[in-house]
C-alpha cells in the first residue's frame, strides 16, 4: 500500500504540472454539458413564416394573430408567394390567405388556405407543419362557431413541400456530414502533424533550413486543403449515388466556398498545434473547438433559431454555420452567390482572420523556439 500511495501521489504531482489538461479535463464536461442542453432541443422557437394575406379582413387577421400569439411562429406579411424567399432561407412556411377566405367561412362553403413549406429540414419541416395545421384547425372550429353557430370547420390546408418533397432526412443529415468531415480532414489532421513536429523537433531543423515560417506552415497545408477538396467530391458522389442528395447548383461555386471553408478549418489546426505543441492535447482541444460546434452550434441538425441568444451569439463564430447555409442552398434549391451575400462575406472574413492569427503566432513560437 505505501509503494500504491506513492504512484497515486507521483500522478497527483503530474497532473498538477500539466495545467493545461487539468483546465481541460475540468471544463469540458462543464462546456459539454450546457452546449448539449441548450442546444439539443426540438422546440419550435420563432420560426419565421410569411404570410401573403389577400383577403385583408378581420378573420384573416384574426388567423394570423391565432399564429402568432401561440408563441413558435415569427409572422412577417409580405405581398406574394416568392421561391427566392424560401431559397434564401428568409422562411420555413409561407401561409397564404386567399381571396373571399372571410366570405366562405360567413356562408359556411369550405375555406381553403395554402401553405408552402421548405422541406429541406425534414424534421423541422414536420413540426412546423403539424402546429401549423393544429393551430389553423382550431382557430378555423372555433371561429367558424361563432360566425355560423354550426360546427363546420376549415377545409384541409392546401399543401405544397418545395426542395424535398419527400421529406427524407438522409439528404439533409449526409449534406451536413459534409461539413463535418471536411473540418476533421482540414483541422484535426493538420494538428496532429504539425503537434508531432514540435515532439519530435523537426520543426527545428525545418527552421534551419532557408524556408521562411510562412513557406512552412503553407506547405503543410496544401496537401491537407487538397485532400479535402478531393474529400468533397468523393462525398457529393457518394451522396448523390446512396442517399439521393439533389445537385441543383452550380459546383464551380460549391467548391470555392469549400475552399475558404477548408481555409479556416487549417487555420484552426495550425493555432491549436501551436498552441498546444502536444498531439494528445492539441488533439483534444481541436475536438471540442472544432468538431463539437461544427455539430451543435452550425444547424446541421438543429435550427440556429431555437437556440438561447447566447449560443446564437457564439455561433457566429463558427465557421460551419455559413458553409452549410451556402452548402445546403447550393445542392437543395440550386442557389447562386447572390443568394448569400451576408453568409459568404462572413465566412471570407473570419477564414481570412483564422489563417493570418494563425500564421502570426506560429512565426512567433517558432522564433522565440528557436
Amino acid at each position: 500500500m505505501s509503494r500504491f500511495r506513492w504512484v497515486i501521489w507521483k500522478e497527483l504531482l503530474h497532473v498538477r504540472r500539466d495545467l493545461r489538461t487539468l483546465y481541460l479535463a475540468l471544463g469540458m464536461p462543464i462546456i459539454l454539458l450546457v452546449i448539449f442542453g441548450y442546444a439539443l432541443t426540438f422546440d419550435l422557437r420563432t420560426v419565421p413564416v410569411g404570410v401573403v394575406d389577400q383577403d385583408q379582413t378581420a378573420a384573416s387577421r384574426s388567423l394570423v394573430w391565432a399564429l402568432q400569439n401561440a408563441g413558435y411562429f415569427e409572422m412577417r406579411e409580405i405581398h406574394a408567394p416568392n421561391l427566392q424567399d424560401l431559397v434564401r432561407a428568409r422562411y420555413m412556411a409561407i401561409l397564404v390567405i386567399p381571396h373571399h377566405f372571410s366570405r366562405d367561412l360567413t356562408r359556411g362553403t369550405p375555406a381553403n388556405v395554402q401553405l408552402i413549406l421548405d422541406g429541406m429540414d425534414d424534421n423541422t419541416g414536420r413540426l412546423v407543419l403539424g402546429t401549423l395545421r393544429q393551430i389553423i384547425e382550431a382557430w378555423g372550429a372555433r371561429h367558424v362557431r361563432l360566425l355560423t353557430r354550426t360546427t363546420k370547420t376549415l377545409s384541409e390546408p392546401s399543401i405544397q413541400v418545395w426542395f424535398n418533397p419527400e421529406m427524407r432526412s438522409q439528404p439533409f443529415i449526409v449534406s451536413g456530414l459534409i461539413a463535418i468531415i471536411m473540418m476533421v480532414i482540414s483541422a484535426l489532421l493538420t494538428t496532429l502533424t504539425i503537434s508531432k513536429e514540435w515532439e519530435t523537433q523537426t520543426l527545428t531543423q525545418l527552421l534551419l533550413t532557408p524556408l521562411r515560417p510562412w513557406e512552412i506552415v503553407l506547405g503543410k497545408m496544401v496537401p491537407y486543403m487538397i485532400l479535402a477538396l478531393v474529400d468533397l467530391g468523393n462525398i457529393l458522389w457518394i451522396g448523390h449515388w446512396l442517399f439521393d442528395v439533389p445537385i441543383r447548383g452550380n459546383l464551380i461555386t460549391l467548391f470555392i466556398v469549400a475552399w475558404i471553408f477548408v481555409v479556416a478549418g487549417l487555420g484552426i489546426g495550425l493555432l491549436m498545434s501551436t498552441i498546444a505543441q502536444n498531439q494528445r492535447l492539441a488533439m483534444q482541444m481541436t475536438w471540442l473547438v472544432t468538431i463539437l460546434p461544427a455539430f451543435l452550434l452550425s444547424g446541421f441538425v438543429f435550427p440556429i433559431e431555437n437556440m438561447p441568444w447566447i449560443l446564437q451569439a457564439l455561433s457566429a463564430l463558427v465557421p460551419a454555420r455559413y458553409f452549410l447555409v451556402m452548402l445546403r442552398g447550393i445542392l437543395f434549391k440550386g442557389a447562386t452567390w447572390s443568394d448569400f451575400p451576408m453568409e459568404f462575406l462572413f465566412l471570407t472574413l473570419l477564414s481570412t482572420l483564422l489563417i493570418f492569427a494563425s500564421i502570426r503566432i506560429f512565426i512567433r513560437r517558432t522564433v522565440r523556439h528557436a
